[in-house]
């Protein structure tokens, strides 16, 4: 879908603009987290102080982390919600 492959620029531009991408692969990072790895997932990424950068396509990112204390891996989704509301969001 379009808005999966949407960023917004505006470097140099005299308003910012909707760019669909023609690629734009999701972004999956490994985050290192001793202790509550859960709660340090929720720590870092607090949309109160985590921002995405909405110029890099798509505005959605995956981080995850290893929990070995529970034997398993801990992931967090991250979208900007110019790319899903809560409808779309069902849908994911």
């Amino acid at each position: 879908h379009d808005i999966l492959r949407t960023g917004v620029v505006w470097e140099g531009l005299a308003q910012p603009l909707q760019v669909v991408w023609r690629k734009a692969e999701l972004s999956m990072q490994a985050v290192h987290l001793q202790g509550d790895v859960l709660a340090g997932l929720h720590e870092r990424f607090d949309a109160r102080r985590y921002r995405l950068d909405i110029s890099q396509a798509p505005l959605i990112r995956l981080m995850y982390a290893n929990d070995p204390a529970n034997a398993r891996v801990v992931v967090v989704l991250l979208y900007h919600h110019i790319a899903l509301d809560h409808t779309a969001f069902d849908v994911v």
